[in-house]
């Protein structure tokens, strides 16, 4: 878990709870709150002919992979924690997965190359 150090302004520890979708992964996150559910009646975009993505979600990740396989070998990027643990452990090589603060610096980054 991580602590952000509020404790020394809320003199107490307080207890976490995640707002997520109804089909989230609890693997890592216990204590969560499904605020959302996603649609996947939506025709799925087809992904073969780009090789870099940026996911802030895992779910939508696996929701990618199930209907474009291909991009499995692509380059991947992502934010830090949930995300992160869920597409490290689903990709047969981590080398292509990168971690970004925000979607906007990856962008810049991707752009430039």
């Amino acid at each position: 878990n991580i602590d952000p150090e509020i404790t020394s302004i809320l003199q107490h520890t307080p207890k976490w709870l995640k707002l997520t979708h109804q089909d989230a992964s609890t693997n890592t996150i216990t204590d969560v709150l499904a605020t959302y559910k996603l649609n996947q009646d939506l025709p799925f975009l087809d992904l073969k002919r780009y090789t870099h993505f940026y996911w802030k979600s895992g779910y939508m990740f696996k929701l990618a992979i199930k209907h474009n396989p291909e991009i499995l070998s692509a380059w991947h990027a992502c934010g830090v924690g949930n995300t992160y643990n869920e597409i490290s452990s689903f990709l047969p090589d981590t080398s292509k997965l990168s971690i970004w603060l925000n979607y906007n610096d990856w962008l810049k980054y991707v752009v430039k190359q």
